[in-house]
């Protein structure tokens, strides 16, 4: 396996699971390098960790990770400030299942949008639709802190009006995206291809 003495991201540039982990490292002010495995070069590179290694993929030293989860869990341990996840035991796993939950409801339906499936637009929009009262109660996702299920469902949302959903007029919701997306660490996290979503 090859060692890079650099915390080196690799990323996909128009990937959620990809956006995902760069706006935790922009939350964190991590200085690591990122590649975009659109290039060759820094594609072969990421194949010499291994043949499993895929975007979003982590790297340095002896170690390489390339599952999300596990990705932002090596982050948040190796740099722990600012906190992406509560105090408290009890917290953590809440908001740990709040962000599995939106890997696993949620992205599906987006997965299925992108590849043009009506079906699953509508009921994308319905579910968001049906969760925009839990964005009024705090001002982050169902806590008043930043964390890991805001930066797990921030590139989903900022995804959804490109594909035809509109949540400008839903009050919650609107003022949750305006909060997160105008954050500096969001718009550092954007590639190229991302703000032209906008």
């Amino acid at each position: 396996m090859s060692k890079l003495n650099t915390l080196t991201f690799f990323s996909n540039s128009t990937c959620y699971l990809s956006h995902i982990v760069r706006l935790v490292l922009a939350e964190k002010g991590i200085d690591a390098r990122i590649l975009d495995v659109a290039v060759p070069a820094n594609a072969r590179l990421m194949a010499q960790f291994g043949s499993t290694m895929q975007a979003p993929a982590l790297a340095e030293r002896d170690l390489a990770l390339h599952e999300v989860d596990m990705v932002v869990e090596y982050l948040e341990e190796r740099y722990p400030h600012p906190a992406l996840l509560p105090s408290t035991t009890v917290a953590r796993a809440h908001t740990r299942m709040l962000a599995r939950r939106i890997h696993r409801e949620l992205y599906p339906l987006l997965d299925k949008t992108q590849d043009g499936c009506s079906d699953s637009r509508k009921e994308l929009a319905s579910t968001l639709l049906a969760l925009a009262p839990l964005f009024e109660q705090k001002k982050y996702f169902m806590s008043d802190e930043l964390s890991v299920a805001d930066c797990t469902l921030a590139p989903l949302l900022w995804r959804v009006k490109s594909l035809g959903i509109n949540l400008t007029k839903v009050r919650g919701i609107s003022e949750y995206c305006q909060r997160i997306f105008n954050r500096p660490s969001f718009i550092a996290s954007l590639s190229e291809q991302e703000q032209k979503l906008a």
